[in-house]
């Protein structure tokens, strides 16, 4: 009975594995044609005689609102998780996932640029289904091992950008609806196989009332909670950095190295390579030496030059070997200031203290595209120079509250 108890965490390391992969392969497929539906003159929604500057604007803001929505979703699906269970939460989350790409689809095809908003939205209010994989994560790991499981969630990361962004590159060729249809049918699947091969592992149900609009209280409660303030300002600053880098690469690759869209997705892939080899080769055995704040103390800086190194190759070849160090000390930093917030929560709140985290995160990454499409026309490197700041910003807060005391 000891022996099946010992190994249960263990299988569903795999079944977790699976389904994020599969998740994040279905992100990765929508990569390389995002950018390019609102800056691609050719193939774009909008009219061809649509400017430049309004492009850039339309683009900030879908990414930038399904951030917010995600913000106000967040916290709430994850105290629904913690009271009804993380498989319902998590089914509900892949059928709302589903019905928004499948809609984003039919929005590209028909050109109608209010249901393109609508369909992207919409499954952004309900938080997000990496969030309650996160948690399952939690549920299944000691202290110990936290953040060298929430590595796995990074592996997957990095395969679905391996595999994701090529397969929608070439999908995207035959029409840049067929690869958010796939990825709405994928997302179907993925609940299909969740739901028979995940258990359930939520211990103990919470019996706290959901509060629909507890997204402003719980913003509120990471950045005044004696136990918590200080981490969630460190992770605030990092998704703030890394959400306007990230958010605007594409732009960046078709603006200063003509790219198009299986271009990006090949640079896409590349940056996945990094990314799982990081959190599949590199965390692990790290995670087994080091905690969490000596591992961020020494990566983060690092990180946050990284912005800066990126943003001087003019040659695409330089530019894919100095990405390197991004996708590396990110993959380092994100899953053990994950852990430390995971640690510092008590076990029976883990999914409202994770919904709480994405909340930051989508806070963190809702305002910074709708300012980047302001300063884009201006600077295209304004997204390094701010992930560079962000990043030692974050640090410093790190430095004198887990380090330095």
């Amino acid at each position: 009975m000891q022996q099946q108890s010992q190994s249960q965490p263990k299988a569903s390391l795999w079944v977790i594995f699976l389904i994020a992969f599969l998740d994040l392969f279905g992100f990765g497929l929508i990569i390389p044609i995002f950018a390019p539906l609102f800056i691609d003159e050719t193939r774009s929604v909008l009219d061809a005689a649509t400017s430049e500057n309004t492009r850039n604007l339309l683009y900030g803001f879908i990414l930038g609102g399904f951030s917010l929505c995600q913000f106000l979703g967040a916290p709430v699906m994850g105290s629904v998780s913690d009271k009804i269970g993380r498989k319902k939460a998590l089914l509900f989350m892949f059928i709302v996932n589903g019905i928004g790409a499948l809609a984003f689809a039919g929005a590209i095809i028909i050109q109608n640029l209010w249901l393109l908003f609508f369909s992207r939205f919409f499954p952004g209010i309900f938080g997000s289904s990496l969030m309650i994989t996160q948690t399952i994560l939690a549920d299944v790991s000691t202290p110990e091992t936290k953040a060298k499981n929430f590595g796995i969630v990074g592996v997957a990361f990095g395969l679905g950008f391996i595999f994701g962004p090529v397969a929608g590159a070439l999908l995207g060729e035959i029409s840049y609806a067929v690869p958010f249809a796939v990825a709405g049918i994928l997302t179907f699947l993925n609940g299909v196989i969740m739901w028979i091969l995940l258990p359930e592992t939520l211990k103990t149900k919470s019996t706290d009332r959901i509060n629909l609009l507890s997204s402003f209280a719980n913003l509120k409660k990471a950045f005044t909670s004696p136990q918590l303030k200080k981490i969630f300002m460190v992770v605030f600053f990092l998704n703030a950095g890394f959400a306007l880098f990230t958010q605007f690469f594409q732009v960046y690759l078709i603006k200063i190295f003509n790219f198009d869209q299986r271009e990006i997705g090949y640079m896409f892939a590349w940056l996945g390579i990094w990314i799982a080899i990081a959190q599949g080769g590199i965390l692990r055995p790290l995670s087994n030496r080091f905690k969490p704040a000596t591992i961020l103390k020494w990566v983060m800086p690092l990180f946050a030059f990284s912005y800066l190194l990126v943003a001087l190759p003019k040659d695409p070849i330089v530019l894919g070997v100095f990405l390197i160090t991004i996708a590396v000390f990110q993959g380092l930093t994100f899953p053990n200031t994950l852990a430390i917030i995971s640690n510092l929560a008590d076990e029976d709140i883990q999914g409202s203290t994770i919904g709480i985290n994405q909340s930051v995160q989508s806070f963190a990454y809702g305002f910074p595209p709708i300012l980047a499409s302001f300063t884009l026309s201006i600077n295209l490197y304004f997204p390094n120079w701010f992930g560079f700041g962000c990043t030692l910003v974050a640090f410093y807060i790190f430095y004198r509250a887990f380090i330095k005391t």
